[in-house]
């Protein structure tokens, strides 16, 4: 998966998603590869950190994204096809991401809680790192409510079971540790340290809340442990503090994971594009309006919804 961008010796750069799932890949992975993030892409505005430029963007890992630009390696979770055939042309072809290795596509996703059948992805990027080097290793019970909380992956396998099962079987078989998040409910030596955690991200500023329903629906003790996974402010509000209340994002979760990667500390002008949406079922081929809007990311969102971004490119 890594090994065109791992093999050169020295620190790595990388640059992030900026909500839990990206934190937490970012301190997997800095277990492996000795990291440095270069950068934060919001799907709209990349901030770049100390003196790198745009090539050092370029040459980058960008870690829990899924981008369009030849020679912009990315390893994600989204949605990216519309059809199976699609062949994603401004896609750099050794990234990777699971939908992508399955042609999961929009056309064949998004079938709801009563689904059978593969859905998406329903774990997060974080969880494919971890099983790259820690697939025989049971994570202690605050790594386990990270691993949960990521993405909201327990809460997404809560309500969609059977999808996350025909994942694991895909993908974690082997793997010692999948099971304590198909059956979160049961980890209760976790929940203390997830509700811990959550209140600890609150404080920091990643204050979302959760955008489903069914969340409200939950036990409260099981609510507390929903939402919280990207911040309350936005990048172009005032950088340098955005920057600040991610490193702490950081600290918080490496601490707990053992594993902290180097971040820069010095914000430079945001360079930004312009983030669209578009009805999937309108579209008729996608690798067609892939070139023709020069797409840099883009995912499918949810039945209604192409979100993408253009007017971006390094």
């Amino acid at each position: 998966m890594l090994d065109d961008w791992s093999i050169n010796p020295g620190t790595k750069y990388v640059v992030i998603s900026p909500d839990v799932d990206g934190l937490t890949s970012a301190a997997i992975l800095n277990s492996i590869y000795p990291l440095k993030i270069i950068g934060i892409y919001s799907t709209t505005h990349l901030l770049l950190l100390d003196d790198h430029t745009p090539e050092d963007a370029k040459n980058a890992l960008w870690l829990d994204h899924d981008i369009s630009q030849i020679g912009v390696r990315c390893v994600g979770q989204h949605v990216v096809h519309h059809e199976p055939t699609d062949n994603l042309p401004l896609r750099e072809p050794t990234s990777w991401n699971p939908n992508v290795w399955q042609k999961q596509s929009w056309n064949k996703s998004f079938s709801g809680v009563s689904g059978r059948t593969l859905d998406k992805y329903p774990y997060g990027t974080a969880h494919f790192l971890w099983d790259l080097d820690h697939r025989n290793i049971v994570p202690t019970p605050v790594q386990t409510a990270i691993l949960a909380h990521a993405d909201g992956t327990w809460f997404a396998l809560d309500c969609y079971k059977a999808n996350g099962i025909l994942w694991k079987n895909l993908m974690f078989s082997n793997s010692q540790w999948i099971d304590k998040l198909l059956n979160y409910r049961q980890e209760v030596t976790s929940h203390a340290l997830h509700a811990q955690l959550a209140a600890d991200l609150a404080l920091l500023g990643f204050s979302s809340q959760s955008r489903s329903p069914r969340a409200r629906t939950l036990p409260t003790n099981l609510q507390a442990l929903t939402g919280r996974q990207s911040l309350g402010i936005r990048m172009t509000t005032n950088s340098t503090r955005y920057l600040n209340q991610i490193t702490l994002g950081l600290q918080l979760i490496g601490g707990h994971m053992n594993s902290t990667p180097a971040i820069g500390t010095r914000t430079n002008p945001i360079i930004s594009g312009q983030r669209l949406t578009q009805y999937p079922n309108r579209i008729t081929n996608f690798d067609q309006v892939m070139v023709a809007e020069t797409i840099f990311s883009h995912a499918f969102t949810d039945l209604r919804t192409l979100s993408y971004t253009v007017q971006l490119q390094l």
